[in-house]
């Protein structure tokens, strides 16, 4: 049986991931970041640490970065954070709060959930074999 605690769930790992993301920091321009400040990450998309950390790019201009670029899922992060609030404030006045809210997203497929490339098949074979 083999076991992978990549999140800390299991085993308090932050040193060694916080360590091994400072390791990268260390190689862009990015300001000096506390262990502290990359605990609060563990457990968490590096994207969201990246956007965090470098404001002016946008998440497709992130996501260049990767090799194969990352499909993501664009939310709605304002609303989303409307729709908190709003229902946090009617839980507190003891309005009826719904128990599923829905907001739209958008799946934004790059070469990391893209299909494989299409090869050439051998002539006059259908299987390509």
């Amino acid at each position: 049986v083999y076991v992978f605690d990549v999140d800390g769930t299991l085993l308090d790992s932050a040193r060694d991931i916080c360590g091994a993301i400072q390791q990268v920091l260390d190689t862009t321009d990015c300001a000096p970041v506390t262990f502290e400040f990359l605990c609060g990450y563990v457990g968490r998309h590096l994207i969201d640490l990246f956007s965090d950390l470098f404001p002016p790019y946008t998440p497709e201009q992130l996501a260049a970065y990767f090799d194969p670029p990352l499909t993501t899922v664009r939310i709605p992060a304002f609303e989303l954070g409307q729709a908190a609030g709003q229902a946090l404030l009617d839980r507190v006045v003891g309005r009826p709060v719904a128990a599923r809210t829905l907001l739209p997203t958008e799946l934004v497929v790059r070469a990391s959930a893209a299909p494989p490339p299409v090869t050439a098949r051998a002539v006059g074979s259908s299987t390509g074999r």
